[in-house]
C-alpha cells in the first residue's frame, strides 16, 4: 500500500515494436509553447501514462526544504529567475525554456519538512557550457539520460496537495499494470506553463524508472 507522504519510483522492463521520437529539434510538443524543453523518445503507453526516454541534458537547479511545496517551489523559481535574469558570474540573461521541474523528496511524515528541489531546464544554446551562479544556492545539474513514467493533466494547480494526488494516482496506475518494483522516494512535478495562462494549462508527474 502505498503511504501518502513516500511516493515510489517505479522500475518496469518495457518491450516496445516501435521507439518514436516525439520531440525533434524542429517539433517541439504543443505543451512547449515554442520554448525549448527535454527532448524525449515515447517508447509506450499504459492506462493513464507514458513511458519516456529523456536525453541527457543540464538543468540549473535549487533546493528548498520547506513544509509546504506553493511556497517553496515559489522560492526556488524566484531564485531560478534571478538567475536567469543576469544574477551569474558572466552577468548574461538565460532564455526561459520548460518545463519548471520539481523534485519532491517526501518528509516522513505530516510534520516534517520535504526537500524541494526547483530545476529550470537550460535552453539548448547554452546547454554546453551554463552560465555560472553567483548565488551559492543555486547550482547546475547535468541530468544523464533516464527513462520517466509521465502522466498528464489539465487545470490551475493551486496547493501541492494537488500534485500529491496526481503523484498517487500515477503510482496507482503503475500498480494496477503489474508493475511492482518501487523505490520510495522521490517523484517529479512539471509545470510548463506561466503563472498568467488561466486555460490549457499542462502539467506532468514524472516517476523515474530506476
Amino acid at each position: 500500500m502505498l503511504q501518502l507522504y513516500v511516493l515510489p519510483l517505479l522500475v518496469l522492463s518495457v518491450c516496445a515494436a516501435d521507439n518514436r521520437l516525439v520531440y525533434r529539434d524542429n517539433d517541439k510538443p504543443a505543451f512547449c509553447h515554442k520554448l525549448d524543453c527535454p527532448k524525449y523518445s515515447l517508447l509506450t503507453t499504459g492506462e493513464g501514462f507514458e513511458v519516456r526516454q529523456y536525453e541527457a541534458a543540464k538543468y540549473s537547479s535549487t533546493l528548498v526544504s520547506a513544509m509546504d511545496y506553493k511556497k517553496a517551489s515559489y522560492k526556488g523559481f524566484m531564485k531560478l529567475f534571478d538567475y536567469i535574469q543576469g544574477d551569474n558570474e558572466q552577468g548574461v540573461e538565460v532564455a526561459m525554456a520548460a518545463p519548471v521541474a520539481v523534485k519532491v523528496e517526501p518528509g516522513q511524515g505530516p510534520a516534517c519538512e520535504s526537500n524541494y528541489t526547483v530545476n529550470f531546464f537550460v535552453p539548448f544554446t547554452d546547454q554546453d557550457s551554463p552560465p555560472v551562479p553567483k548565488d551559492s544556492s543555486v547550482f547546475i545539474t547535468p541530468m544523464p539520460a533516464f527513462t520517466a513514467y509521465v502522466s498528464s493533466f489539465p487545470g490551475y494547480i493551486f496547493s501541492g496537495a494537488t500534485w500529491t494526488k496526481h503523484a498517487v494516482e500515477l503510482a496507482d496506475a503503475l500498480t494496477a499494470s503489474n508493475i511492482t518494483n518501487f523505490e520510495k522516494s522521490y517523484y517529479y512535478t512539471a509545470g510548463y506553463d506561466s503563472p498568467a495562462t488561466l486555460f490549457g494549462r499542462h502539467n506532468e508527474i514524472w516517476m523515474i524508472q530506476v
